[in-house]
This record gives C-alpha cells, structure tokens and sequence, in this order.
C-alpha cells in the first residue's frame, strides 16, 4: 500500500488546526466594551432603548462582523424582544433568536470601522408585549457567542457533543487551551436561580455541568472550577442541603433519585441541566446528553477583562395595593399603592396624562358616585392599575312608629328603612348602640324621651 505523505502532513496539521481553533476560541488582547443607561425604568408597551451610550475599543483592531445583545437575567421567551428600530444604513442583519433571548447584528464582511456597530447597539431596543409585565431585565453585549452573567462575572458557551460522558465533557472544558481571553474554561458551578436559568436557555438540549457525588454517595459537590470541593446537597431527592457550602439548589421534581437502569451501566453520580435549567443525575453516560456547558471566569490567574457591558431596566410597576374605603352618601376615600420605582402617580382614567397626586396613599376629594381612579408606577402612563371607590346612596327611614305610656312603662318603637339595618342610640351624637333591629322596646319610661 502506498501513502501519500504530503496528503497525510497536511491532514494532520488540519486537524491539529481545528483541535486548536475548538479548544481556544478567542486570543489577543481583548476589546473593551462599555455601555450607560441612566434612566433605567420600563414602562409598560413602550419600546426602550437598551443603551444611552456605548463604546468599543480594541488595542489589535481587529475586524469583527458581528455583535451579540443577550437578556442574561429576567428574560421571558413569550414576552421579551430585543430588536434594532431606526435607520439601517450599513446594512447590518438582525437575528432574534428567542430561544436564548439574544439578538445578533451581524455584516456581511469583517470590518474595523466600530462606530458602524455603535450606532446599532445605540438603536437596539428592548420591548415586552405584557400590559402588566414584571421584574428587572439585564442586558450584556459581547462580541461572540459567549454570555456574560453581570452577576457572576463570568461568561458561558454551550457546546454541542451529542452523546459525549461526562468525564470527556469535563477534561475537554478543562483543557489548558480552552481559554477566553486568557480565562480558563470549565464545566459549569451554578450557585444562583439566574445562572441557572441562564445556562438552560442557552443549553441545545440536555448538557453537562460540574457537580457530582461520585466520590461519596450521595453527598453532592462541585468538582470544578473555583467551586471545586464545595458541597451543595446531601441525599436524594428527599435530601437537603443542611451545612452545605451552597445553599442553592434546582433539582427537577423527584431528583436526584439515582436511579438504576440495567442498560446503563454505573450510577447516576453526574449533573447535566435540562433546557429549563433544572437539574438531574445521570451515569456517566446517557443518550439524551447533547453536549456540555462551559463556563469561564473565577480561577486563580485569570486575566480582569472588559469586553463586556451590561445595563439593567426595571418594570415600572405596581407591586402592591390596599383598596380604596367605601363611602356613605358623600365624602372622601384613601387608597395605596406601592410601585417598583418608589414614585407612584394617580389619574382620573386610564388616559388622562395630567395626574391628581403624587404619593403612596391618595386621599380623593369629596365624591358622591361611584368613582375609579388609576395608579402608575413613576412616570409610566401606561401599565396603570384601577382603583373603585364605591358610594353606597344613604338610607332613608321609609316609616316610623311611635309610642305612648301613661304615668311609666314601657313602650316598643318601629322604624322601617330603605335599606340595610336600623341601630338606635340615647343621644343625636353618641356613638355607643343600645340596640340593633327595627323594633326596640324601651327600659321602663317616667318622663318623655
């Protein structure tokens, strides 16, 4: 048999290539990215820039075509967009990727020019088509396909390998040459409700992460990165995590269970993440695993990076109400509400843009009808929550029947009303009742009364 050496020389250096290019994904130094929002409140179905300003400064100047906006804490799939509005004049393409709530602009070719995708990132707004949303959302800009968690400092990537073990999974995120930007990758320590949700969103199906119970059963710890050791559940799914390192824990219903499968050999001593987040133990090996999650930040040595921005919003909302008192015939009512930004304003319809007041608890003036007035969430006009002062007409005495007694007794007196229920009292102003009901028969009687 004959070999072409030349074929076989460049076969290898190809794939060493592409092992290289897969496992240390970015180089150089990075570019410094830096984004403002000053004011920071969502009015309900309005459109809302995601950036007042934004800046991208790269030392190499290297060319990029491409830039990712990512809702990386508080996104909703059925609600949330994110979309560029305004004029487009390079020509740049929008892709809304609403799986993973991330929007990606991207050219055509490769370019240094920057201010091409600053203008974009300027025009790219944030809309929720919920008339009453609620929350905080978090927005990160990066310059690949890795998320940025502003909470944890620490950037994400999926990585798609159907049927890859755990063990394979961990040493390839492990590898020295996995590096963003100088930050050393690993399976992915989740230790919050929005990394958790961050790293099933962006998961193409069920995918590895770093914790296991291998070494004890039963006693479940993060075995990498810089949470390596550090417990955070003990037992099975009626276990609990009582003296562990972390608190944080999001099993799906019924897990771990360690469940035995006679097709699977070994135990279910390894964590992977469903695409809602939640987690689960497997063997070593399972044919639903599609891949694994990586996540890079937090080691001894890692370089302090830049080249990633983040703003935040919150829903101007009402997040808690007392209802307004009911009224007798005329006067005045008091009702409350709470909103998410401290100020709430009060209208007379769900329209009208002149307010009535300013504050928590509005007190009405005189009213004599039934009369809804609307609370909005600081300088929000919309999303506003209705309020009903209900004036019940005052009750008339329909007919009254006195009595009479001759030198002392007693006597029964019977009024009818209009409506509701008859108190009687000793004096025009005294406020304790000395009887309820229509008919009231008096103590015994000397003198008119």
């Amino acid at each position: 048999m004959r070999f072409d050496l030349k074929k076989i020389y460049l076969s290898t250096v190809f794939a060493l290539f592409l092992f290289a290019f897969s496992f240390s994904q970015t180089s150089g130094d990075p570019p410094e990215l830096d984004a403002t929002l000053n004011d920071e409140v969502y009015c309900p179905l309005t459109e809302k820039y995601i950036a007042d300003s934004f800046t991208l400064t790269d030392p190499d100047n290297t060319a990029i075509d491409g830039i990712f906006i990512q809702i990386s804490s508080g996104y909703n799939r059925n609600e949330d967009e994110l979309r560029l509005i305004g004029p487009n004049p390079n020509n740049i393409v929008q892709f809304w990727d609403d799986a993973t709530g991330k929007l990606e602009l991207t050219l055509s070719s490769p370019t240094t020019d920057y201010q091409i995708f600053i203008d974009a990132i300027n025009n790219v707004v944030y809309t929720n088509s919920n008339a009453n949303p609620s929350g905080t959302k978090e927005f990160s800009i990066t310059l690949d396909e890795a998320n940025y968690l502003p909470s944890t400092g620490h950037y994400y990537e999926y990585v798609a390998s159907n049927q890859i073990t755990w063990q394979q999974a961990k040493a390839e995120a492990e590898d020295p040459n996995n590096k963003y930007y100088g930050l050393q990758g690993y399976l992915a320590t989740i230790t919050s409700l929005e990394e958790a949700i961050l790293c099933g969103e962006q998961a193409g199906g069920q995918g590895w992460i770093g914790g296991s119970d291998n070494e004890q059963e039963g006693t479940w710890k993060w075995v990498t990165g810089p949470e390596a050791g550090k417990t955070f559940w003990f037992g099975l799914a009626n276990g609990n995590n009582i003296g562990a390192d972390f608190t944080f824990q999001y099993w799906s219903g019924g897990e771990p269970n360690d469940w035995p499968n006679p097709s699977i050999p070994g135990e279910e001593n390894y964590l992977h993440v469903y695409e809602d987040g939640k987690w689960n133990d497997y063997p070593d090996f399972n044919s639903s695993i599609s891949g694994y999650i990586v996540e890079y930040g937090g080691m001894p040595g890692d370089p302090v990076l830049n080249n990633s921005a983040s703003t935040k919003i919150t829903i101007g909302e009402i997040v808690a109400t007392v209802p307004a008192t009911d009224i007798c015939g005329s006067g005045t009512s008091t009702m409350t509400a709470i909103s998410s930004t401290g100020v709430v304003k009060w209208y007379s319809s769900p329209t009208s843009t002149l307010s009535l007041f300013t504050g928590s608890t509005f007190p009405t003036p005189i009213i004599s009808t039934t009369t809804t007035y609307y609370a909005a969430s600081g300088t929000c006009t919309t999303g506003r929550v209705p309020f009903e002062v209900t004036v019940f007409p005052l009750p008339t005495v329909v007919n009254v029947i006195e009595g009479e007694v001759c030198e002392f007794g007693t006597v029964t007196l019977r009024v009818t009303p209009s409506e509701g229920e008859v108190d009687w009292y000793e004096t025009p102003t005294s406020t304790d009742i000395i009887f309820s009901g229509t008919d009231f028969t008096t103590p015994v009687l000397t003198n008119t009364t």
